[in-house]
């Protein structure tokens, strides 16, 4: 993105202006590097490799480790996915 002049924005200025555009839409207050937080996040279902080229780290690690974060959404899919196992072992005599 650029200036009206063609310059590229600081990164002030770029921040300025996501707020301006939060608070027209209606949006709570955010900050800008918070939407990287909340982008890699919802990569999370996104091959590792594919998550990290798209965010430009040189490691995995740092995508996964300190971007992405769990959300109770996905804590729920976890526990019925091993609730779903565990009956399955119940049902059939099997081990999960």
């Amino acid at each position: 993105m650029t200036s009206r002049v063609g310059t590229p924005l600081s990164p002030r200025n770029y921040a300025r202006l996501f707020e301006n555009l939060t608070q027209k839409a209606g949006l709570p207050r955010i900050k800008l590097h918070a939407m990287r937080h909340i982008t890699a996040t919802l990569t999370k279902d996104m091959p590792e490799k594919d998550a990290q080229l798209f965010f430009g780290h040189a490691n995995i690690s740092t995508t996964r480790d300190i971007y992405q974060h769990g959300t109770k959404s996905i804590q729920r899919t976890s526990v019925a996915k091993l609730e779903r196992q565990l009956l399955k072992g119940q049902a059939d005599g099997s081990k999960p």
